[in-house]
């Protein structure tokens, strides 16, 4: 039998860890039952701030 030319390249094998018998289950995250998100209120803008939409614009349309 001949011997290799080189050494092999990558990464090396996976090999599990052995784990206790009686090691705890990691914890999972219950999305159902989890606090439903809420995102802030934007801050009051002042009046007259979005007077702007309603110009038309007058460039070519698309």
């Amino acid at each position: 039998m001949t011997k290799p030319t080189h050494e092999p390249r990558g990464r090396p094998r996976y090999t599990p860890q052995a784990r206790p018998i009686n090691a705890v289950p990691p914890a999972q995250y219950d999305a159902m039952h989890a606090p439903v998100y809420k995102a802030t209120p934007a801050p009051a803008t002042r009046t007259g701030a979005l007077d702007f939409k309603r110009i038309e614009s007058r460039g070519f349309r698309c």
